[in-house]
């Protein structure tokens, strides 16, 4: 899954609509308003320490490195997500939650 597929596969996760999403480059940028003749917009990025860690607070997520130092994250005891970087960890826990 590609950095944008993940942002936007976690973006509708959270709540916002299809029709609320941008793709532009290379990245997406979510609107409240799309149907106004600007896209007036955020860009979210899972990546953004800013972006992630409200999503991560929001669903309670619990976080840290194993004893290799592999970030990891998961909600609810459910499913323990590894990754390279703790934002993609905290990102793939929300998406596949159920």
């Amino acid at each position: 899954m590609t950095d944008t597929e993940l942002n936007k596969a976690l973006a509708l996760k959270i709540g916002w609509r299809e029709d609320q999403i941008r793709e532009y480059q290379g990245g997406i940028s979510v609107a409240e308003h799309p149907e106004r003749l600007v896209f007036i917009s955020n860009k979210f990025d899972y990546t953004d320490w800013n972006t992630i860690m409200p999503i991560a607070d929001k669903y309670g997520a619990t976080m840290g490195r194993n004893a290799s130092g592999l970030p990891y994250a998961y909600l609810n005891y459910r499913g323990i997500f590894h990754a390279q970087s703790l934002q993609k960890a905290i990102a793939l826990a929300v998406i596949n939650n159920p």
